[in-house]
């Protein structure tokens, strides 16, 4: 039997970007973030997040 750790926060990171062109219509948009398991599909180990932003 394996012993299960903790990832080391220090060492997670995220390498996530998107262009906007200018063809996205004004409005209110929410970005919608969370940590799973590795190698789980859904199997949330943090809280969801979601920061608005807006196009005017």
């Amino acid at each position: 039997m394996g012993t299960a750790t903790s990832p080391d926060p220090t060492r997670l990171q995220s390498n996530f970007s998107y262009t906007f062109n200018g063809s996205e219509p004004a409005g209110t948009y929410r970005w919608l973030g969370a940590f799973v398991e590795p190698g789980t599909p859904l199997n949330l180990i943090s809280d969801i997040t979601q920061p608005s932003f807006e196009f005017r």
